[in-house]
């Protein structure tokens, strides 16, 4: 069997985040190196406590999630209301310890793997910015990159 693309998926779990990690990994197309989180949908401590809980729903208890940026750079940080209470509905999870260390941890990735891994970033690029901004020789290790578009006005 080939081997399957390595990828990193940078994210704000709410409601859409869940059902995309659902389907990444039950698809078994992909290896998942990493999932690392930003605000966005949530506060951070929210979107990290959701990425572990919906992984340790699927039984991936192997993939490592990292927290990253608890704030946009430039703007003030503008949460979504329509993902519910706690980002996944009214489900809250259990509370992770936050690394804030996502942009170290993605680089690190992508030095032992270079040009082997796609970044799929489906929040805010707020860690993505901080990795090219940290590390700007990650921009050469990163094999591609796929961003999905938010919402302009969303509450």
């Amino acid at each position: 069997m080939k081997n399957k693309q390595k990828i990193i998926i940078d994210c704000d779990p709410g409601i859409d985040d869940a059902l995309a990690l659902v389907l990444l990994v039950k698809s078994k197309l992909f290896e998942i190196a990493a999932v690392t989180t930003v605000a966005g949908n949530k506060g951070v401590q929210l979107t990290t406590n959701n990425a572990r809980f919906i992984l340790d729903q699927l039984g991936r208890f192997d993939i490592p999630v990292f927290s990253g940026s608890g704030k946009p750079i430039v703007k003030r940080l503008v949460t979504a209301n329509v993902q519910g209470k706690f980002g996944l509905g009214n489900i809250k999870a259990k509370k992770m310890r936050l690394g804030g260390n996502a942009d170290t941890k993605i680089n690190a990735l992508l030095e032992n793997y270079p040009g082997q891994i796609t970044i799929l970033a489906l929040g805010p690029l707020t860690n993505i910015a901080t990795l090219l901004l940290k590390y700007p020789a990650a921009e050469e290790l990163i094999n591609n990159i796929v961003i999905i578009c938010g919402a302009l006005k969303v509450t």
